[in-house]
């Protein structure tokens, strides 16, 4: 047998191999070391040796449950793999004449190391579909161009490219699992970052600093989606600060009502009425104050003011009824009127009275049509699904099991990726609902709760 070689040997256009590019654009090591051992034979141990990584480690990147995020072992996955650094968006070495020259010492205090790495191939903001062709390889390339010498003295068309994928991924985010918005946020924010610690002119800076903001808040999103609200709120803040360096009016009322959305998700209601407060404070209008209202409606609904929610729906109504077009209010951070119908579903279905159930069942209906026939980047799938789960519960309220049954048919066979925390917890006040009350020991109701656990 034929002893194998202490250092694999890669083909000689590996590096160029389209999905060996997409896996470096998304800083997946994970998939770069599945490729690197499809095409070199080599183990774990021959890698984690190279590396200077324990073997341990590889094997939890291998199988998903450890990710590499910091400078460092990017830095050592580089050196250990002879990865093209550019293509991880790392610089090159200093020369040694340069690490021997002394340290500059500046009069202003040092800046904290955000320890980021900046994405030079970020490809995965080209990234529509798994299909890997030669057109993802070379939007990876050429957004490595940009970066290497874009982010040198930041050239406008850097900061436009940053504000194009954040549009992007802002209208991708209505329909995509979060888990896949998370794979391309995350690094195109660390390169945000990075460019905002660079000298800039006071106009890229604040652009930067909104495009970040609104990164943060994709991220929000992101993280509640999957259950992570603790990190939700932390990226919810990050896009508050970020507003205010800014000086965006209306994407810091966007943070303070998502905000309030994480502290509703976690069932802290009069937490989630102060952060409405706190964006009232800032003298919302247009779709900024609907959505606003809107949050408020649900806070209302779920401290048990009946009154108050109907005051606020019908504030929120005019309010888009009133606003004019926004270059803001695009895709995730947009708020047209299909999403006050869905509010208004999502707030009354807290009232167990018949008037309740009535109208929340109309809302639920007329946002799943909207949802429906509304432009693409209008149709948040999530929220629609939602709806479904609202009118449910709507139906479950006014003693009709089996039309709860049938408007939830679409949830239940929702695939893994696209069900988010909302989902599971909406779906669990329902379960409990089907075990209680009118309810109890009737079949029908029986065998859909069992759907549901299985859910």
């Amino acid at each position: 047998m034929t002893p194998r070689s202490p250092r694999p040997v890669t083909p000689p256009d590996f590096w160029q191999r389209p999905e060996v590019t997409e896996a470096l654009a998304r800083r997946d090591i994970g998939a770069l070391l599945k490729i690197y051992q499809r095409w070199t034979g080599a183990t774990q141990t021959q890698i984690a040796t190279l590396c200077e990584v324990p073997q341990s480690h590889i094997s939890h990147i291998l199988r998903g449950k450890r990710q590499v995020t910091s400078l460092d072992m990017y830095e050592r996955f580089a050196n250990g793999l002879d990865i093209p650094r550019a293509l991880l968006g790392l610089a090159e070495p200093a020369s040694p004449i340069a690490a021997q020259a002394p340290p500059v010492v500046l009069d202003e205090p040092a800046k904290p190391d955000r320890r980021i790495v900046l994405a030079g191939a970020a490809g995965a903001m080209a990234v529509a579909s798994a299909d890997v062709d030669l057109g993802t390889a070379a939007a990876s390339h050429a957004l490595a161009f940009l970066d290497r010498y874009g982010m040198a003295r930041l050239d406008p068309l850097t900061v436009e490219q940053f504000a194009d994928d954040t549009r992007r991924l802002a209208i991708d985010y209505m329909s995509a699992a979060p888990e896949a918005i998370l794979s391309q946020a995350v690094p195109l924010r660390a390169r945000v970052f990075a460019a905002i610690d660079r000298p800039n002119r006071p106009d890229q800076l604040r652009d930067l600093h909104l495009i970040a903001g609104q990164l943060s808040g994709i991220l929000a999103y992101a993280t509640m989606d999957v259950g992570r609200t603790n990190v939700a709120m932390t990226n919810a803040r990050a896009a508050l600060l970020c507003a205010d360096l800014a000086g965006h009016r209306d994407l810091a009322v966007w943070a303070r009502g998502t905000q309030s959305l994480i502290a509703r998700l976690d069932g802290r209601y009069t937490e989630a009425a102060r952060y409405i407060s706190a964006g009232m404070e800032l003298r919302p209008t247009g779709t900024a104050f609907a959505r606003l209202v809107c949050g408020q409606a649900q806070c209302h609904a779920n401290l048990g003011n009946l009154a108050g929610t109907h005051k606020a729906l019908d504030a929120a109504k005019h309010a888009t009824d009133q606003a004019q077009p926004d270059e803001f209010a695009v895709g995730l951070f947009g708020f047209p009127r299909t999403k006050v119908h869905f509010y208004g579903t999502s707030a009354l279905i807290w009232f167990p009275d018949r008037d309740s159930a009535r109208i929340s069942d109309r809302e639920a209906t007329t946002a799943i049509e909207m949802f429906e026939t509304g432009p693409a980047e209008e149709r948040y799938v999530g929220d629609e699904l939602l709806g479904h789960i609202y009118q449910a519960t709507s139906r479950l309220h006014l003693g009709d099991v089996e039309a709860a049954r049938e408007s939830l048919r679409p949830v239940l066979t929702i695939p893994e990726p696209q069900r988010v925390e909302w989902h599971r917890r909406s779906l669990g006040r329902m379960s409990t609902l089907l075990a209680t009350g009118p309810y109890r020991g009737i079949s029908l109701a029986a065998d859909l709760r069992e759907e549901i656990t299985a859910f």
